[in-house]
């Protein structure tokens, strides 16, 4: 299985967009899927559900971190080469989808509550899983 076709599965199981993400990569670096789940929890629904990024691009930009980032406060060129391709990750995202916001990728008010409940219903409003996918399809371009 692809790496785009996991984090779609992912999503299908229940989890959210950056977890989807998140989950499809991080054991490649080394880090538990579990960890990975849970560090980027907070980020589904836009982050924390406020319809803000969308948590396929939140994924992006830690998987990219998990690939490329340091702990070194004193490696200032390599904060900023993450930040050129977490930016670059995002432009691909943006040109793909037309939006990196998630209220705007699903067509929804800021406030619109997401139901909990995952059937066929919420499967059809949300374009959620062809945006996991092209977030990890862009990440494989990169990686």
């Amino acid at each position: 299985m692809g790496k785009k076709e996991e984090a779609a599965q992912l999503f299908f199981d229940g989890y959210n967009c950056s977890q989807s993400v998140v989950g499809a990569f991080c054991e490649d670096f080394g880090i538990p899927r579990e960890t990975g789940l849970i560090m980027s929890e907070g980020l589904g629904g836009g982050v924390g559900r406020m319809r803000d990024i969308c948590g396929a691009v939140t994924g992006m930009a830690i998987v990219l971190s998990m690939k490329y980032g340091s702990a070194d406060l004193s490696d200032k060129d390599n904060k900023a080469k993450v930040y050129a391709l977490v930016q670059q990750a995002a432009d691909k995202f943006r040109a793909k989808n037309g939006s990196l916001d998630c209220s705007d990728l699903m067509g929804a008010v800021r406030s619109t509550p997401v139901p909990d409940e995952r059937n066929a219903e919420f499967y059809k409003k949300r374009p959620c899983a062809i945006l996991v996918r092209d977030a990890a399809e862009i990440l494989e371009e990169m990686l």
